[in-house]
């Protein structure tokens, strides 16, 4: 049986891969396309890996640090804003 971390890991990172496929449909123009399905090729073989991990029952060789994980997240936010304000008037 899985540990509740285990589960609670493979959840969220499907909700991530999930949000991240929205966003890519959201895009309007081919270059935040490519950036959007780059974070969620990113995002997909994170989740691949923490389910290969779980399926042979061991522990993720791979963790990221604190620091990394605040990095990616002010990556994606600041393309996000930079997306939204390169957009043009509604």
């Amino acid at each position: 049986m899985m540990g509740d971390q285990r589960l609670l890991r493979l959840g969220a990172q499907t909700a991530e891969v999930d949000a991240l496929y929205a966003h890519v449909l959201e895009a309007t123009y081919p270059r935040a396309e490519r950036r959007r399905l780059a974070a969620l090729a990113e995002a997909a073989a994170g989740l691949a890996e923490t389910a290969r991990t779980a399926a042979r029952g061991g522990r993720s060789s791979a963790s990221r640090t604190r620091l990394e994980r605040r990095i990616i997240h002010a990556r994606r936010t600041t393309q996000r804003i930079i997306t939204r304000s390169t957009r043009g008037p509604r």
